[in-house]
């Protein structure tokens, strides 16, 4: 059973950098956080959430985030990559907490960071599960957080999510109908976490099964972009779009950008929707955009 987790293989994160190490104060116990930074002045903090499951972890998303945030340090951003609750030296325990508490634990490292670094304005920025709880971080801390980049985080219910998942496994396989056969398959999946949900991924699943972003996006004031991938198997981009309009069916609001990166899976790497092989490359066009719109104002 996989819902949006996305692994990434170990890399030295961001070399040639001053790399200060934090256990700060969460509401479930500390929480382990490196911060990245240039020995330049700092005018920004970004909080990066990593995504789901155990696998998920400043570690395994190495590669991914020197990719996407090592430039910025030079350009005086410092980047926060902080442990879910019982991860490594972070307390606490991942598979109990909801994403409001996950949006907790990032509205306290960027609250304790800013004041620890001297800096007036903090990003949140997260990846897959991440993205989700950027957009409820954005909306329940708006004095901590500036603005947030969702990516590849679901404008769309974790059912749904899952649903998304098992339709595109069942479409590269070639069979009939993946949409129907996925539904049967995560109403089985949903009763067996309502059953069996007292430990590990059912226990998490069962605590977050019933999640919809909408309200949270709705609650947004401050600017907010959500990037997907054209051929991300377990988000569909144009189910994300469709759900905004319904969302908001007057407009989405100005403060709410959305980017689909073209030619780009669930990690913002080039592939197509049904790989045959592992793929490595980056679209540069994802990091581009992130750059460019950190730089609006």
């Amino acid at each position: 059973m996989k819902y949006l987790i996305t692994l990434f293989f170990p890399f030295i994160l961001f070399a040639q950098t001053d790399t200060l190490t934090f256990q700060i104060p969460g509401p479930a116990g500390r929480l382990e956080t490196e911060v990245y930074k240039v020995k330049k002045p700092v005018h920004s903090l970004i909080v990066f959430l990593v995504g789901s499951n155990v696998g998920s972890t400043r570690a395994s998303y190495a590669t991914f985030s020197k990719y996407f945030f090592e430039d910025l340090l030079e350009e005086g951003y410092a980047v926060a990559v902080f442990d879910k609750r019982g991860i490594g030296k972070s307390e606490g325990n991942w598979t109990k907490a909801n994403f409001r508490d996950r949006a907790a634990d990032a509205g306290a490292v960027g609250a304790y960071l800013k004041k620890e670094l001297g800096v007036q304005k903090a990003i949140v920025v997260g990846h897959s599960q991440g993205g989700w709880i950027t957009q409820v971080a954005l909306a329940e801390y708006p004095e901590v957080f500036e603005r947030g980049i969702s990516l590849a985080g679901p404008t769309f219910s974790v059912k749904e999510q899952i649903i998304n998942d098992y339709t595109s496994k069942y479409f590269c396989a070639g069979l009939k109908d993946p949409r129907g056969k996925a539904e049967k398959k995560v109403r089985k999946i949903l009763c067996m976490s309502r059953l069996m949900g007292w430990k590990g991924n059912f226990q998490q699943l069962r605590i977050i099964r019933k999640f919809e972003p909408s309200p949270y996006l709705k609650k947004i004031n401050r600017p907010l972009l959500l990037m997907f991938g054209e051929n991300d198997a377990l988000v569909n981009p144009q189910t994300c779009v469709e759900q905004l309009s319904k969302i908001f069916p007057q407009g989405t609001p100005p403060v709410i950008q959305y980017h689909v990166v073209a030619q780009s899976n669930h990690s913002f790497r080039i592939s197509p929707l049904c790989p045959k092989e592992r793929t490595k490359e980056y679209a540069e066009e994802a990091k581009v955009k992130v750059k460019s719109w950190l730089s609006e104002r």
